[in-house]
């Protein structure tokens, strides 16, 4: 068995140096050339695919209408602006802030560590509280990105709306002494009267 087993792959290999031979016939027989060409090609290939999608990812990315019909929904209850406001206070601490998403700088241990810590579990928690008060009615994913985490990303949310959120206290309602069984809570920012 072990016999018949070898001479097929020596057969696959000899066939292998055969077909090599052959196609080199006839050019230049430097085959660092000849990998260095190809990686050039997949690279260009994969360029141009990166491209493409990040392209498409722009266009599908905009997520804006869907913060607005949250915030509409969610806009009276206290629990899930508590848990959004904590949230986008884990991302600020981490520099995930609504300024530039394209140029979120954070090493990649650190959004590991907060991704499986704190951010997955807020998240979770936050559209469980949403199905449970009748907001959502589908599952939401938080995207292991550092430039788009999803809906509840901070770049979603406009620069007032967000700053409003840090304060605690969301068109009048104050949901600062929400209690919950989380052990992290938001450093809350005075709000500026102008």
């Amino acid at each position: 068995m072990y016999r018949l087993l070898a001479r097929q792959s020596s057969i696959r290999i000899s066939l292998l140096l055969k077909t090599t031979s052959i196609r080199y016939y006839g050019s230049n027989t430097n085959n660092k050339s000849f990998f260095k060409s190809a990686a050039k090609g997949f690279n260009i290939f994969r360029n141009i695919e990166s491209q493409e999608f990040q392209e498409e990812y722009q266009k599908t990315a905009k997520t804006e209408p869907l913060t607005d019909q949250l915030m509409k929904a969610i806009g009276n209850k206290k629990e899930p602006l508590y848990l959004l406001a904590l949230f986008h206070s884990e991302c600020k601490k981490m520099g995930i802030v609504p300024d530039a998403p394209e140029l979120r700088n954070v090493p990649s241990w650190k959004f590991a560590f907060n991704y499986v810590f704190k951010l997955n579990p807020i998240h979770r928690t936050f559209w469980e509280i949403s199905r449970r008060l009748d907001v959502s009615h589908i599952h939401h994913t938080l995207y292991y990105d550092v430039h788009n985490l999803g809906i509840l990303d901070p770049r979603n949310f406009p620069a007032e709306l967000y700053n409003e959120l840090q304060t605690g206290i969301y068109n009048g309602l104050d949901f600062r002494n929400v209690q919950l069984s989380v052990n992290i809570h938001p450093q809350w920012t005075e709000k500026k009267n102008t």
